[in-house]
């Protein structure tokens, strides 16, 4: 992507538009303050291409509003407190999750079409947030496929143990969609989490992006760390409560196994997990103070007060 929008220097900013059949970019060759950005962008709306791209495109989105198959990037209750979802596991690199995708794909696109009241989607367990949810819900072998339904205050799981023929996942479909009671007595029950704090930031770019800016203090963390997981809900409660004293200080986290992660932590020094830092502006250079107390409320509340 970058060598087709003659990205040759970063980072590189600008406006992404389609030109016919053809996705060009507008770059942006002006300052890195908001104001910069904010009358960028207002002149960029007024540019003939680019409105006549808003007209090309505005019909689009409400045309494929939702996607046959929905590509989960959050947590697989999060979504099926909704309703029925039928989710498939599966890992970029298997040929059996390969030569799958297209039946799994055309049924996507038949529930869609027949407008039935169920969601189909799709989990990498290769995605960061399926080297989360695949152990959880005991996926072991891929491709796998299981139903997800709300079930009083918790979620309804059954796992679908027939062949991968579209007719036998159509029988499925079928009985999930009008025998509920059926599927209930089959299924087993998993709690539902508690949603993670909105306030913390998962960060998918380079730190610097973001404290170029702003102060962030930054959670370094991998999934599979026991120390991690037990520390995760300290991190967001002390979101919480940065939030409620409306401090300007963003709270942020980022996974040292992602691929953004892989390049970052390095960079930055990081040789174990849990670790916090507080990253802030100094002029035209990133400053940083790496948390070295206990991770109790109170130790990650005197860090927060002392940096800020």
């Amino acid at each position: 992507a970058c060598d087709k929008f003659g990205a040759r220097s970063y980072p590189t900013l600008g406006i992404v538009y389609l030109n016919g059949n053809k996705v060009e970019l507008e770059k942006y060759a002006g300052g890195r303050a908001l104001e910069d950005f904010v009358s960028y962008a207002r002149r960029a709306a007024q540019e003939p291409k680019i409105l006549q791209a808003i007209e090309q495109t505005s019909g689009i989105a409400s045309e494929t509003e939702e996607p046959e198959v929905i590509e989960l990037t959050t947590r697989v209750d999060e979504l099926a407190t909704e309703g029925l979802l039928f989710v498939l596991f599966y890992g970029q690199s298997c040929k059996n999750c390969k030569s799958f995708a297209p039946t799994w794909e055309q049924l996507g696109g038949k529930i869609q079409r027949q407008k039935r009241n169920m969601k189909i989607a799709q989990l990498d367990c290769d995605s960061p947030i399926g080297k989360l949810e695949c152990p959880r819900h005991n996926v072991t072998r891929i491709p796998q496929m299981k139903l997800f339904f709300p079930s009083g205050d918790m979620i309804g799981v059954v796992k679908y143990k027939q062949g991968r023929a579209p007719e036998l996942l159509d029988k499925f479909v079928e009985q999930a969609l009008t025998s509920h009671t059926a599927m209930e007595r089959e299924a087993t029950v998993e709690p539902i989490l508690p949603k993670k704090a909105a306030q913390i930031i998962d960060l998918v770019t380079g730190i610097d992006e973001v404290a170029a800016f702003h102060p962030v203090v930054v959670k370094f963390y991998n999934p599979t760390c026991k120390r991690c997981q037990e520390f995760a809900a300290t991190w967001e409660q002390m979101a919480e409560r940065i939030a409620a004293r409306r401090q300007q200080l963003k709270v942020a986290q980022l996974d040292c196994s992602s691929p953004m992660g892989k390049l970052e932590c390095p960079r930055l020094g990081i040789t174990k997990v849990p670790l916090a830092k507080f990253f802030f502006p100094s002029g035209d250079q990133i400053g940083v103070i790496q948390h070295t107390g206990g991770r109790t409320p109170a130790d990650l509340d005197a860090f927060v007060n002392n940096v800020t």
